[in-house]
């Protein structure tokens, strides 16, 4: 087959469901139709689905249910899972597939069935967009997990971290060969996420019943811990108390999903926590909960004056990216992974404002944010250039393509 050719990429999930669809998974089944357009097909083998055909035809895939017993642990099914995709890629003409192993699980399993294929001369990559963890904490699981890493990750065609910080993990905890290694960063579309004048912003606050003339600081993400939305809340008191009109709007869902790492007990202690600081506010009115995931975003970037991101762990945060595409301007918290001065994020103090993971630092980078118009101005503009040059999805996409391609045809 020629250069010019078909990619299939076969990817590995435990299950493809409406509602498991997590960040990273909900981006690549974004990216599918315009890979389609570059010579990129994404076949997606799972253990359980409930997409129907209407929707593997709307995002350009295909799915594909491997059946297995339901007795069998989920470890073993993820290495059934793997060796389905590494079979079927086998049968393919050379040079014309790639399998992910995103959702295998790392094993010496995994490993041997990665290396055994790869001598076949069958690549595999490996997409990642977190920053791993929770570590290992004693001497032997960080021997185990160097050792096993370090084989797993060799043994792709390329790791695709999203990030130079997760980048740097693998590099230096895990010692993968930085050949090995190729970031490519997550795409977004700054023709649709842009800048929005006062026309825009005053139709946008009144499909969201939010005040025409009120300060609406935006954040972006589910009630979970991790999302750090209890330290914006606690921090809301003191901005109340300079900026008693102003709103904090909350796009997000309130209670348990199924993509969510935390246990249900955990779950429900935080969000009734979490709610009953806000009842207890004096103003509760003054948070607007969308209190479920929301199809349009874009509405809520269109309203808000300033964007705030509390998480603790991220990767490559879409929704910052998005905020900075509409000239947003954001007041950022370094959580685990947080690009270096320079990187994906810009520069602190022209792309973006950084506070501590405290609710006083948020409640003065508020304060400090929303009483200065010109700090927002400039902010917002410094950061929508960014995302025009850095971050754009045509860009992103491109190199996805040009990535696939290589590594299909073992070049």
């Amino acid at each position: 087959m020629d250069e010019s050719g078909p990619v299939q990429v076969i990817f590995t999930v435990d299950t493809f469901t409406r509602a498991s669809l997590g960040g990273g998974l909900v981006r690549h089944v974004g990216y599918a139709a315009e890979l389609q357009k570059r010579g990129v097909e994404f076949v997606w083998l799972t253990i359980e689905s409930d997409v129907d055909e209407e929707f593997q035809k709307r995002f350009a895939i295909r799915v594909r249910v491997v059946p297995m017993s339901g007795n069998i642990p989920v470890h073993q099914k993820r290495q059934i899972l793997l060796h389905e995709a590494f079979r079927l890629a086998a049968d393919l003409p050379s040079g014309s597939c790639v399998v992910s192993t995103d959702s295998c699980g790392i094993s010496w399993n995994t490993t041997l069935q990665v290396w055994r294929s790869r001598l076949r001369g069958v690549p595999s990559t490996h997409n990642t967009s977190m920053m791993p963890g929770p570590l290992p904490t004693t001497i032997f699981g960080k021997l185990r997990l160097k050792t096993v890493g370090r084989a797993f990750f060799n043994g792709l065609a390329q790791l695709i971290p999203q990030t130079c910080s997760i980048e740097r993990f693998f590099r230096c905890y895990l010692n993968v060969s930085p050949s090995r290694i190729k970031v490519i960063g997550n795409g977004v579309n700054c023709a649709r996420f842009s800048p929005a004048d006062a026309k825009m912003k005053l139709a946008a606050r009144q499909r969201l019943g939010l005040p025409a003339e009120a300060p609406v600081v935006l954040s972006v993400g589910s009630l979970v811990p991790r999302k750090g939305m209890d330290l914006l809340i606690r921090a809301w008191v003191t901005v109340l108390k300079v900026l008693p009109t102003a709103r904090l709007a909350i796009a997000g869902s309130v209670g348990r999903r199924s993509t969510f790492m935390d246990t249900a007990a955990t779950l429900d202690s935080y969000t009734a926590d979490t709610l009953r600081l806000i009842e207890n506010l004096p103003d509760p009115k003054s948070i607007v909960l969308s209190a479920c995931e929301v199809e349009n975003v874009l509405d809520y970037y269109q309203a808000a004056d300033v964007f705030v991101f509390a998480s603790e762990r991220e990767g490559l945060p879409n929704v910052v990216l998005e905020a900075m595409a509409c000239g947003l301007p954001c007041l950022l918290s370094p959580y685990e992974g947080f690009p270096e001065n320079g990187e994906e994020l810009g520069v602190e103090g022209r792309h973006f404002l950084k506070c501590e993971r405290k609710e006083g630092a948020f409640a003065d980078g508020l304060v400090r944010l929303i009483g200065d118009a010109s700090l927002r101005a400039s902010l917002g503009d410094a950061a929508r250039g960014l995302m025009l040059q850095t971050q754009n999805l045509d860009t992103i996409l491109d190199q996805w393509a040009a990535m696939y391609h290589r590594i299909a045809k073992n070049q």
